[in-house]
């Protein structure tokens, strides 16, 4: 049914991880037929910091604190420790959409 399930697991503090993630997100969203799906329920720490941080991947957003600031707004959730740690790695290796 073209459904796939990709989950974001563990603590992704390692710089290629992090960006794995954002190329597999980026890959789906450049086929205008794919969706990408994020359920309410699943709405943790990772997964809001994975969201701030792939702004930033894409360029869509230029600096950590506004990423932030847009990802709690749009999933209704403070961003904790471990999705801090997340879009920091994402600023602090410069990892970028056609860049890293």
């Amino acid at each position: 049914d073209g459904i796939r399930d990709v989950a974001v697991t563990g603590v992704q503090t390692c710089a290629l991880p992090i960006y794995t993630i954002y190329e597999t997100i980026a890959r789906r969203l450049d086929d205008p037929a794919e969706r990408v799906l994020l359920h309410h329920e699943e709405f943790g720490d990772r997964l809001v910091g994975v969201l701030a941080g792939y702004l930033l991947y894409t360029g869509l957003i230029p600096d950590g604190p506004p990423a932030i600031m847009v990802a709690e707004r749009l999933t209704g959730r403070e961003l904790g420790a471990v999705g801090r740690e997340i879009v920091a790695t994402t600023v602090d290796h410069g990892i970028l959409r056609g860049g890293s």
